[in-house]
C-alpha cells in the first residue's frame, strides 16, 4: 500500500495545479491548456484550405458604328431639248426635158476645148486660171502625146476651136500628131502649142520640129510659139519646164494669139 504522505503531496499537487490553471483562464486572450491525465498524443495539424480569389475579367461590349449612307442627290433632269421646226419642203425641180438639152452645134458654141499635160495644167483654173479662152481643159501631169488621138476620139462633138500642147514628157512622133489631127479634122480651127524645156530635155528641138511639120501637113492648124515667146525668160517657169504666175498670164496670151 502507498505511503500515506505520498498520497497527501500528490494531492496537494493536483490541488496547485488546478489553482494555477483557474489563474491562468481567468486572464484575457488565456488560451486554455489541455491536460492529460493520460498518455500525450499529438493531434495531427489542422489543414487550412484556401480557395483564391475568382477573377472577373469584365469585357468591354463591342460597338460597331455604321456610317450614314451618303445622302441622295436629287435626279438630274437634262433639260428639254427644243427641236427646230422642219424647214418647209422644197419642191423637186422637174427633169430636164430630152428636148431642151444642148445639141453638137450648142457645144460648138460653148469655148474653146484645150488638151495638155501638167504645164497647161498650171495655167487652168486649179492653180492660176488664165487660160479664159478654154471653156473645157483636160490637162494631166505625165501625160504623153502618144495618148492624144484616143482621148480626141473618145470626146465626141468638139467646140470650134482645139488646143493642143502635148511633148513635154517624151519625143513626139509624126504619127501621133496626125493621128490628132485626123480626130479633129472637121474643127474649123486647131492650134498646136510647141514646148520650151529650157534645154532639160533632150526632145525638146525634135517635138517643135515635128509640130512645125504637122502644121505643114494640115492647112488648117495653127502653131502657138510658147518657145520663141518664153525664150529668155527665166521668170516665168519654177523649174525651167512649169509656169510661175507670170509665166502662165504669157503662156495664155500666147495661145489667145494664136485662136
Amino acid at each position: 500500500m502507498p505511503d500515506r504522505r505520498v498520497l497527501l503531496v500528490a494531492a496537494g499537487a493536483a490541488a496547485l495545479v488546478v489553482v494555477l490553471l483557474a489563474v491562468a483562464m481567468s486572464r484575457p486572450g488565456a488560451v486554455p491548456s489541455t491536460v492529460a491525465t493520460g498518455p500525450s498524443s499529438t493531434a495531427p495539424p489542422a489543414t487550412t484550405t484556401t480557395t483564391a480569389p475568382v477573377t472577373t475579367t469584365s469585357v468591354a461590349p463591342t460597338t460597331t458604328t455604321t456610317p450614314p449612307p451618303p445622302p441622295t442627290e436629287p435626279p438630274t433632269t437634262a433639260p428639254a431639248v427644243v427641236e427646230p421646226p422642219p424647214e418647209p419642203a422644197v419642191a423637186a425641180e422637174p427633169p430636164p426635158d430630152p428636148a431642151a438639152m444642148a445639141s453638137p452645134a450648142d457645144v460648138a458654141g460653148a469655148g474653146t476645148y484645150c488638151l495638155g499635160d501638167s504645164v497647161m495644167l498650171g495655167a487652168s483654173p486649179v492653180y492660176f486660171g488664165t487660160l479664159t479662152m478654154c471653156g473645157e481643159i483636160d490637162a494631166e501631169v505625165g501625160r504623153q502625146a502618144s495618148a492624144g488621138a484616143a482621148i480626141l476620139q473618145a470626146h465626141g462633138p468638139f467646140p470650134a476651136a482645139v488646143v493642143v500642147h502635148l511633148g513635154t514628157n517624151g519625143p513626139t512622133t509624126a504619127g501621133d500628131l496626125d493621128a490628132m489631127l485626123q480626130a479633129v479634122a472637121a474643127v474649123p480651127r486647131v492650134v498646136l502649142v510647141n514646148v520650151q524645156l529650157n534645154g532639160t530635155r533632150s526632145w525638146e528641138a525634135s517635138v517643135n520640129a515635128e509640130i512645125a511639120a504637122a502644121a505643114g501637113r494640115w492647112p488648117d492648124v495653127r502653131v502657138a510659139d510658147w518657145y520663141g515667146a518664153s525664150a529668155g525668160h527665166a521668170d516665168w517657169f519654177r523649174d525651167g519646164l512649169h509656169l510661175t504666175a507670170p509665166g502662165a498670164e504669157a503662156y495664155a496670151a500666147t495661145i489667145a494669139a494664136a485662136l
